[in-house]
């Protein structure tokens, strides 16, 4: 070994010790801000946790006055139905009825004040929501909340809506191609049924949740969804007979016609509906439906003739299946027992016409509200 590597031992010893020494401090140091980092999380958690404290503390006391509310609510409405039946009995009696007359308008407005108390109290609703849910509240107290309930829905109703148009063609293509190929296509129409089940149930909850934070849904789409779902059920229970197989290209075209006016309609409202809710024409938890018309302006005339066939040819199947109980299953030919598709004949041609007829009255309703609306703003 030479001087010189003798030399350079020592030294390369000195330098590993520096190294050592730098980094230990650097971990120190790195150690060091960890802990000012816990402490700081620490810090943070502390305020959270008296943040919850407090949450749970507001949350305590408006139940209690939820509570308040409701007893005070339920005991005004029962005093006020009291007072309702005993001006009636008092009018009967009374010649001159101006003091009726004004403690009429008074019960109104008392009447009026009493609804707006359901602002605060939980609600189900509806026995279909307490069947499904049971009795839950369903009301949504921050506004954030009951838009976002909106926004879901109004995106429901737009990613269904495709579905809602192309699957009927599916069925047409089993139906008229692949039947004569393939040993059992029913299978693809009971799928398809059951997807419609699916839908009609969704939009009936969602509706009704709408419904209790304040949306302006006309109750008839409620009770068309539920006829509708019993419709679907009608249908899954059928047997695949020949009627069966017969009426199964009249209703997968009416429902993919029916598709294509729902997206028209989803495509024509998505471009009003802005311009609405910007000049006050909408509010802000308000939903439209083909039928819900919001305004009536005049390219709107040829969207309503598209909606009155879709209404017309549904209550055309209906007649159609009618015919069909009459003609084809000679239903007053055998005994009830001897029944095999005749329940779901009736069932399906009855519930197809007053889904038809629903909608069309519905429309005409809207259109008529709407025009009186546009005289009296002319006024």
């Amino acid at each position: 070994m030479t001087t010189t590597e003798k030399v350079s031992d020592p030294e390369l010893k000195e330098e590993k010790e520096d190294i050592d020494v730098d980094v230990d401090a650097e971990s120190k140091h790195e150690v060091e801000e960890i802990r000012r980092e816990f402490s700081h999380i620490e810090e943070n958690l502390k305020v959270a946790q008296a943040k919850i404290r407090e949450f749970r503390k507001l949350i305590r006391l408006t139940a209690d006055i939820q509570e308040d509310v409701k007893k005070i609510s339920l005991k005004s409405i029962k005093t006020l139905d009291d007072s309702k039946r005993r001006l009636k009995s008092l009018q009967d009696k009374m010649d001159v009825d101006v003091n009726v007359n004004e403690l009429k308008l008074e019960l109104k407005k008392m009447d009026e004040r009493i609804q707006e108390l359901r602002e605060v109290r939980p609600e189900t609703r509806s026995f279909f929501t307490r069947l499904v849910l049971g009795r839950v509240n369903v009301k949504a107290w921050n506004p954030a909340d009951r838009i976002r309930l909106r926004d879901e829905y109004n995106k429901f109703k737009v990613r269904t809506s495709m579905i809602y148009l192309f699957f009927p063609l599916v069925v047409l293509f089993f139906h008229y191609y692949l039947r004569h190929q393939w040993k059992d296509t029913h299978w693809i129409n009971i799928f398809y049924q059951l997807w419609l089940l699916y839908y009609y149930i969704s939009l009936a909850m969602r509706e009704n949740i709408l419904l209790v934070n304040g949306s302006n849904i006309r109750i008839w789409w409620l009770y068309h969804h539920y006829i509708a779902a019993l419709a679907t059920v009608a249908l899954l229970v059928w047997p695949s007979t020949d009627i069966y197989i017969s009426y199964v290209p009249y209703y997968t075209l009416f429902a993919a016609y029916n598709g294509l006016v729902q997206n028209l309609t989803n495509w024509y409202h998505k471009n009003r509906e802005y311009a609405n809710r910007a000049l006050g024409n909408q509010g802000y938890m308000d939903i439209t439906y083909k039928e819900t018309l919001t305004e009536f302006p005049k390219e709107l005339l040829i969207l309503l003739v598209f909606i009155f066939i879709a209404q017309a040819w549904e209550i055309g199947i209906g007649c159609m299946l009618f015919r069909s109980l009459f003609y084809d299953c000679k239903v007053f030919d055998k005994h009830w027992t001897e029944y095999t598709e005749e329940l779901q004949v009736l069932s399906s041609g009855t519930l197809q016409i007053v889904m038809g007829a629903g909608n069309m009255y519905t429309t005409y309703l809207t259109i008529l509200q709407k025009r009186n609306e546009q005289r009296k703003d002319y006024q």
